[in-house]
């Protein structure tokens, strides 16, 4: 089945599943920001600039949907996932206008989209493997500008809206010895796309060759199955096939100019950002300002699943002193449901339990004991019973006892 094909049904059942719950998701965003919003500006002393960036996080119709559809359309699940978000955002996402993007994450520029009208993501591997400094606060950043990017693009459009990203993973230059960060896929995994669900439609790997397997194998542990279905290792000829060459730059085989002469438009968000903090001085070479970095890399620590402590009872959570506890594997899992349950049943029929076993292994030992002094008392009388019978029918010694057991008494 060719990638167009497959891609093809994704797309028609994504954007049916948003036309049938759109009613629901903006239900969700009233929800949102007549009661929880007002709520969390009293507890939290927000100001005007971080009411009106929660405000407007608020109304991107595409992030309210995609935070539904992980939670399975369950209404309290969302809800609660969409409020401790919004406070992640308020206390934890890294300014956007201190630094511009990083080199190694670039968004082409509009119109260069693929068959489906989706926009196409570069991302080099080997840049991230390069980059000396803590790149989480990096990757959060780009992520946001990229939601940005994604919503301004809605709001031009005026049709049916661009739901996700389609991302090209160059992985030349990279091999897994020289991946000292591959701990970052489990990050994103857990810490990041609960707050950025579901924006990468498709994944194209590119520059892929047979000493790239292993790295390969280490990864696909970590994605879902689902995920893993939209993952594609083209050629270079079946790339083109997909995405017309006037979508594509040079480096790939396309009619544009080269990556590095594109024009971003993620830097276009930047220059927005920027003008809302005219007193800021933007260093390029700082990932973030200081006091973002000891936000962004606070100390976390794990909450017991039956800690008083953990609002998600029965699930592993995490704790840290820039935001509010979330989930560890950013999701409730049926295996920890499963653990959750046993336990509970194990706390509520314990004594019965326990007692009902000490029963039974009283009444087996009881049983057992009566079957070996039964063999011990008629051993004796059978064993005098064959010794006489040999006697009398004169028979050798090595016939056993079952044996004249039989002639003495002949079974009809």
């Amino acid at each position: 089945m060719s990638i167009s094909i497959v891609l093809q049904e994704y797309v028609d059942n994504l954007q049916k599943i948003y036309e049938e719950n759109l009613e629901a998701v903006k239900s969700l965003q009233r929800t949102l920001t007549d009661e929880i919003l007002p709520s969390l500006v009293d507890e939290l002393d927000l100001d005007e600039e971080e009411q009106r960036k929660a405000e407007e996080w608020l109304q991107d119709t595409p992030s309210v949907f995609r935070t539904f559809k992980r939670h399975k359309f369950t209404t309290s699940f969302a809800l609660e996932a969409l409020r401790t978000t919004l406070i992640w955002r308020i206390r934890s996402l890294p300014p956007l206008d201190i630094a511009p993007p990083s080199p190694f994450i670039h968004c082409l520029p509009a119109k260069c989209w693929d068959p489906f009208d989706r926009p196409i993501v570069v991302v080099q591997l080997a840049g991230i493997s390069e980059t000396g400094h803590d790149l989480r606060p990096v990757l959060l950043r780009n992520t946001e500008l990229l939601r940005l990017n994604l919503a301004a693009l809605n709001k031009s459009k005026g049709t049916a809206p661009i739901l996700q990203y389609v991302a090209l993973l160059d992985i030349k230059g990279v091999s897994l010895s020289s991946v000292a960060k591959i701990d970052l896929l489990a990050w994103c995994m857990s810490e990041m796309l609960p707050h950025f669900p579901g924006m990468l439609a498709a994944v194209f790997v590119i520059n892929f060759g047979w000493t790239h397997s292993g790295l390969w194998n280490l990864s696909r542990r970590t994605l879902p199955r689902a995920a893993l279905s939209r993952v594609f290792f083209p050629t270079e000829q079946e790339l083109l096939e997909y995405f017309s060459a006037s979508s594509l730059p040079q480096d790939y085989g396309g009619e544009l100019p080269t990556l590095i002469d594109l024009p971003d438009p993620l830097h276009l968000h930047i220059s927005r950002s920027a003008a809302n903090h005219k007193d800021t001085v933007i260093n390029p070479e700082t990932p973030v300002c200081p006091t973002e970095v000891k936000e962004s890399t606070s100390t976390q620590e794990a909450i017991s699943p039956f800690s008083l402590l953990n609002p998600y009872f029965g699930y592993p959570a995490m704790i840290s002193d820039a935001a509010a506890p979330t989930l560890y594997y950013g999701r409730r899992r049926k295996r920890d449901l499963f653990r959750t349950l046993l336990r509970l049943f194990w706390m509520r029929w314990r004594r019965h339990l326990t007692a009902s076993f000490f029963c039974l292994l009283v009444f087996l030992t009881i049983a057992v004991l009566r079957k070996v002094t039964w063999m011990r008392r008629w051993r004796w009388p059978i064993s005098s019973a064959s010794a006489l019978l040999g006697v009398i029918l004169q028979l050798p010694p090595s016939v056993g006892a079952g044996t004249l057991w039989n002639v003495a008494i002949p079974i009809n």
